[in-house]
């Protein structure tokens, strides 16, 4: 009677760990953008760094910001037309006068997985996606997969039924 119900726990568990793992949720990712001489900087305006990475799901909120006393775009194919964006084109096309702040909202899907440049169009030259000069780039990737503690689960359920076990068999006369 003790082996079966054993047998059913060490069953019931194998099959039940894998529940015990919650899917990630989706978060605001909040990044700053700094257009400063003639340069992208994440973060903050002396940053080198140019690629915002995110996680398909989750949703991107930019704000970028103008340092420079000259006007900038920030243009992104990959994306659509904004109403108001003030540059042209039927993709995302937005400028940024003097002084000024835009934010860019956007809801990382599977199809926007890769990398995707972003450049100022008065101050980067090239064509696109192999811009060059004041460039940078979006990387939207899928979420690492969460490790399964089910492994973990099952072996501290033998380890307490192989104890039970051994104290049982202990006992008997």
């Amino acid at each position: 009677m003790v082996r079966v119900a054993m047998q059913i726990l060490l069953v019931c568990a194998f099959v039940l760990s894998p529940l015990s793992v919650r899917p990630a949720s989706a978060v605001d990712v909040n990044i700053t953008l700094i257009a400063k001489d003639i340069g992208w900087h994440v973060g903050t305006d002396a940053s080198t760094q140019t690629t915002i990475v995110v996680t398909v799901g989750d949703r991107l909120v930019l704000q970028i910001r103008n340092d420079d006393g000259f006007s900038h775009t920030f243009t992104a194919p990959q994306f659509p037309a904004e109403a108001g964006q003030g540059g042209s084109g039927s993709f995302l096309n937005l400028t940024l006068l003097p002084a000024q702040i835009r934010l860019w909202n956007h809801t990382v899907t599977s199809a926007d997985e890769g990398n995707w440049q972003y450049y100022c169009d008065p101050h980067s030259s090239g064509t696109y996606p192999n811009r060059a000069l004041m460039v940078g780039v979006l990387s939207f990737r899928q979420p690492t997969p969460p490790r399964t503690p089910g492994f973990e689960v099952v072996a501290v359920i033998a380890a307490i039924a192989t104890a039970f076990l051994l104290v049982r068999v202990r006992r008997r006369p």
